[in-house]
């Protein structure tokens, strides 16, 4: 996926995994890159809250599916989403509020080239205060479901939905698809959670730009279908 400029935002642009390597950047600065940018957004972010730049730029190079960044005409990150699939093990211990960057490793995750049903952890969603409520935070907001149509064109699915949220764009991201609030995370914020098949049945789209939710939709009832 080629670097896109935002319509009517042309100052912000979404990025991903061929984007960074054409600018040259390596996945320790990629990692810190967003690790500053959870400095920047989390108030009062304890070190538990950043991880191992080595651990998170292998899990970045590895999973190119599991995130995207937000990012403005001089390349400064100014938004982030990072999703993982997660082993059972881990899925236990993100539910309880347990799971935080520091403690995240390779070894609980699990590759979205993988067919068949995923329980995923979205770890961030981030954007700096001055994007919080423009356009480009709902279009950055879609990248993600656009992202998860693409995994289930291949027939790649997640069944669980396990968040931490802790800033005003992720509490409204998770008031947005009725996520239900399940206990408080031991670093910040708190944990939410949802089937997605499920909250693909209760999502409405207004517009064309929005036509990818129902084609999600209609994958995910088939997949379901089938077994």
């Amino acid at each position: 996926m080629s670097i896109s400029t935002l319509p009517g935002t042309a100052a912000v642009t979404i990025a991903d995994l061929c984007d960074v390597l054409a600018w040259g950047w390596n996945g320790e600065e990629l990692a810190e890159r967003v690790f500053e940018l959870r400095r920047q957004t989390i108030q009062g972010l304890p070190p538990q809250g950043l991880g191992d730049p080595q651990v998170f730029a292998s899990l970045f190079y590895q999973h190119p599916d599991s995130w995207r960044l937000l990012v403005d005409q001089d390349r400064q990150v100014v938004g982030c989403w990072h999703f993982l699939s997660l082993q059972p093990e881990g899925l236990a211990r993100a539910l309880a509020g347990e799971l935080c960057a520091q403690t995240i490793t390779p070894a609980i995750t699990r590759s979205l080239r993988t067919m068949g049903w995923h329980d995923i952890y979205v770890l961030s969603y981030i954007l700096q205060a001055e994007w919080r409520y423009s356009m480009s935070s709902l279009r950055f907001a879609r990248s993600m479901f656009e992202v998860l149509r693409q995994l289930a064109q291949q027939k790649v699915f997640v069944r669980e939905l396990v968040a931490n949220f802790a800033t005003q764009e992720g509490l409204a991201l998770a008031r947005g698809l009725r996520l239900e609030l399940v206990g408080q995370h031991s670093v910040r914020g708190g944990v939410y959670h949802r089937r997605l098949p499920e909250l693909l049945t209760q999502l409405t789209y207004h517009d064309r730009r929005d036509a990818f939710v129902g084609q999600l939709r209609e994958l995910y009832s088939l997949a379901e279908a089938s077994g």
